[in-house]
């Protein structure tokens, strides 16, 4: 998405960068013209991600995992060696 001028300006004057804002435009919630990413909901997202970092690791750990499914059934997992 293609940054205004303005948006450059109130950005730099915010202490917003990018990267921020692109996260607000994938998860904020939709308010009219707006996203909004507030407090709340962040930390909400923050405590999420710090779970799914632990679950990450234990994959890593075992060198990865297949898991296979059909249709709405998981049949088998195994670890990827």
């Amino acid at each position: 998405m293609k940054l205004t001028i303005h948006a450059q300006q109130r950005m730099n004057q915010r202490g917003i960068d990018r990267k921020m804002m692109e996260l607000v435009m994938e998860h904020g919630k939709i308010d009219l013209d707006k996203r909004v990413l507030g407090r709340k909901d962040a930390q909400f997202m923050l405590a999420r991600m710090q779970e799914q970092m632990k679950v990450l690791k234990k994959i890593i750990d075992k060198g990865g995992i297949v898991v296979i499914a059909e249709n709405d059934n998981w049949i088998t997992t195994y670890n990827r060696h």
